[in-house]
């Protein structure tokens, strides 16, 4: 058994060198024939190089010509006039900014005063938006910059063309805000006088329940209830214009929005467990506070509404 064990090793080691020899003569013959026809090698290899080296040299160079402009937050005034492009009501700031530029409005006056001979579409296909300045995350719906680029051989050309896209853009931006903002301060003019009337009216009511009431002393409690009342409103409504801003640029799953509801939320309880106290207030101090609150509310909207027409004006 053990001589028989020592033979088949022996066959064993026989055909592995074997099968090295082998592999050795083929990987020879090749080498062989390599440097038998390394003249033509290092042809075929120079051929390539000066190839390549003629493309590279005699091809068209491509630049990225680029141009940034910052994005205002005008809130539902920002593509206020361009309805007509098909603007997306939920779509970002930047996103709708982007449709504006790129829309045959403004493309078409690029085309006129550049004088281009190409389509109003072949100059749109040409400008790209660049993506990396969007920054959403949690949520974020808009950033603050807009960035397009134009990547072409004439480089002057595509800085030409950015150029005027951007003057335009910015004169139809201003224009149609400027429109919008026109129309608003109509709106207020035609309400204020509205308000100037509902305040003098509930003025004149609660001085008059005053007048009836002298013998009457309003307790301190329903006072302070009412200034508590007040004050309460007074944060509910600045919470409402911070969630206004705010949804032009967070969704509502972002902390910062959250936030905000929750301390809306818990105002609004404490309004709601307020106002059920002074219901159990004698009729008499329900009524002067409700007469009182007419009052503060009609100045305060009086005043806003004074303020914004300020801002637009």
């Amino acid at each position: 058994m053990s001589s028989k064990r020592t033979c088949l090793n022996y066959n064993y080691n026989t055909f592995g060198w074997l099968e090295m020899i082998d592999r050795y003569i083929t990987l020879k013959k090749l080498l062989d024939i390599l440097f038998q026809n390394i003249k033509g090698v290092v042809v075929i290899f120079i051929f390539f190089i000066t190839i390549t080296s003629l493309y590279l040299t005699f091809s068209p160079k491509l630049y990225d010509s680029r141009t940034m402009l910052q994005v205002e937050n005008f809130g539902n005034k920002s593509s206020a006039g361009f309805e007509t492009l098909g603007l997306e009501s939920n779509a970002s700031d930047l996103d709708q900014q982007e449709k504006i530029y790129l829309s045959r409005l403004v493309l078409l006056q690029v085309k006129e005063n550049i004088g281009l001979e190409e389509n109003v579409e072949s100059i749109k296909s040409r400008i790209i938006r660049v993506q990396e300045l969007d920054n959403r995350v949690f949520g974020v719906k808009r950033g603050g910059l807009l960035e397009f680029s134009i990547i072409d051989s004439d480089p002057d050309l595509s800085e030409k063309i950015l150029a005027e896209a951007n003057k335009i853009f910015i004169q139809e931006s201003i224009r149609k805000y400027s429109e919008e903002a026109r129309k608003s301060i109509n709106f207020l003019d035609q309400n204020i006088e509205r308000v100037r009337n509902a305040l003098s009216a509930s003025s004149n009511r609660l001085n008059a329940f005053k007048e009836g009431s002298i013998p009457y002393d309003i307790s301190l409690e329903a006072q302070t209830k009412l200034a508590a009342l007040t004050k309460l409103e007074e944060e509910i409504a600045a919470l409402n214009a911070d969630e206004k801003e705010i949804s032009k640029t967070y969704k509502t799953n972002h902390p910062i929005y959250r936030t905000l509801i929750e301390q809306k939320d818990l105002l609004l309880n404490r309004k709601n467990d307020l106002t059920s106290q002074i219901n159990q207030l004698p009729s008499t101090e329900r009524d002067y506070i409700e007469l009182a609150r007419d009052v503060e509310i009609n100045e305060s909207t009086l005043q806003s509404m004074l303020n914004r027409k300020l801002e637009l004006s």
